[in-house]
């Protein structure tokens, strides 16, 4: 797994890093390098930008030719499902601290698919558990967490 992290902050630097990170992936060995996490902490704080930048994401792999052989999944600290709230907690699931680009070879997903055959039913599992959860749930799990480091 490579970790990436990039100051750039406007959508036509983050697709050069992001292009830049295709083209180390299609030239670097899966044994060696499998997938690629892009942080962004200075890029897209409006959530709604972010997710209409994916269509600029798509068309950069069409244009590379890596449709088919790359896949790239978002994720964004205000990361909210279409019909959902804001502060639902199945949002969640597409959350992390910073904007993130995760770059994942096809092989590799659909090597992973044919491991574990249940792989597409994960995603609405954790947003069940979630929901499950509610804030009380998850708000516990990282306080566990915490103390478990003291």
């Amino acid at each position: 797994v490579r970790l990436s992290i990039s100051q750039a902050s406007d959508p036509d630097s983050v697709l050069a890093v992001l292009d830049a990170e295709l083209q180390h992936l299609a030239s670097t060995a899966a044994t060696v390098t499998d997938t690629t996490l892009l942080v962004l902490p200075r890029a897209f704080p409006d959530f709604l930008d972010f997710h209409l930048f994916q269509g600029e994401v798509a068309a950069l792999l069409r244009r590379l030719d890596y449709d088919g052989t790359f896949q790239v999944a978002p994720f964004h600290p205000r990361w909210e499902f279409a019909g959902s709230e804001p502060d639902d907690v199945e949002n969640g699931v597409g959350r992390a601290p910073y904007p993130v680009l995760h770059v994942l070879r096809e092989a590799s997903v659909d090597r992973a698919v044919a491991a574990f055959t249940e792989a597409a039913s994960i995603y609405d599992a954790n947003r069940r558990k979630l929901r499950a959860l509610g804030w009380d749930g998850w708000n516990a799990l990282f306080a566990e967490d915490a103390s478990s480091k003291d």
